[in-house]
């Protein structure tokens, strides 16, 4: 229950932004967008987008699985399930060229120590930037290489598996590529 409390607030933002900071002759547009990095984890991912003019609302939903060259010595298996919602400003109208963007993050996340006697089920809130750049290479297909910082915001400083303290890290930085389409 606790992933969804910043749905509503957070759509009705995005769609107060696009009604009130769009020109008038923009057209309302929606796309979708994979990552190319939760499946190179074995994961997954998806988003949908909605925007006018320069603005857009993007709702996803990712898994990552975590190798364990990032994580921490003494644990293993650290898995995430992201949803975001995030609203992204671009200097150009077409949803093309550069963006910005920012929004709410929330983790569901699992790790194990090395042993793997147990798995500890923890929770992060975040708050996310983002940077890219949408190249469109062919009609409505764009490819945005991009990066981004979520900063973590909940309290949880400490999560305990098989007697040992993991520590989520306070700055989580993020680099991959997407490909969308937009209608």
């Amino acid at each position: 229950m606790f992933r969804y409390i910043y749905i509503i607030p957070t759509i009705s933002l995005i769609i107060n932004l696009l009604s009130i900071s769009a020109p008038a002759q923009s057209t309302f547009t929606i796309g979708i967008e994979q990552d190319a990095l939760p499946y190179f984890t074995g994961g997954y991912f998806g988003a949908v987008w909605a925007g006018k003019g320069h603005l857009r609302g993007r709702a996803l939903l990712a898994r990552v699985h975590k190798p364990d060259f990032i994580t921490p010595d003494g644990f293993t298996n650290n898995h995430t399930t992201a949803y975001a919602f995030l609203a992204d400003y671009f200097l150009k109208e077409d949803w093309k060229g550069w963006w910005i963007g920012a929004g709410l993050v929330y983790w569901d996340n699992s790790i194990q120590s090395d042993q793997k006697l147990s798995t500890a089920q923890y929770h992060n809130t975040l708050l996310n930037g983002s940077l890219g750049y949408n190249w469109k290479f062919y009609r409505h297909f764009y490819l945005s290489p991009w990066a981004g910082m979520s900063l973590r915001i909940n309290n949880r400083n400490k999560v305990t598996v098989d007697n040992q303290s993991f520590t989520p890290p306070l700055f989580n930085p993020e680099v991959s590529l997407k490909l969308g389409w937009h209608f």
